[in-house]
């Protein structure tokens, strides 16, 4: 599945990649930190940052430990969607909570959201 779904977020296929995720759900396969860093980048790749925000959500709910490419990806789709005080959320809320350090790739794709 982890594949499968790393091959729809390389061709922005981000409907097809939270398709997947589900049905590894539904089939007891449960999807671990690979499966959702790229169903979140899927979603981040198409612009889609409250499928990217849901996905984080629904990861911390699973008990999946969410790293900085999680992060990184969820506050890169905010910049997207022009979403700058949610990427600031996740950058000063969310990764120290996570007992994450922000690196190079938050504080670009952060400023980055803040520019738009």
């Amino acid at each position: 599945f982890n594949a499968a779904i790393s091959a729809c977020e390389k061709s922005g296929q981000w409907r097809a990649a939270l398709a997947l995720l589900s049905q590894m759900e539904a089939m007891k396969a449960w999807p671990n930190q690979i499966s959702f860093n790229a169903a979140i980048s899927a979603c981040e790749k198409s612009g889609q940052w409250e499928s990217a925000l849901a996905l984080l959500s629904r990861m911390q709910a699973s008990r999946v430990p969410a790293d900085n490419v999680t992060c990184n990806a969820a506050i890169s789709a905010c910049e997207k969607g022009s979403e700058w005080r949610l990427a600031l959320s996740i950058l000063s809320d969310d990764l120290p909570k996570l007992d994450l350090s922000p690196d190079q790739l938050s504080f670009n794709a952060a400023i980055s959201a803040c520019e738009k």
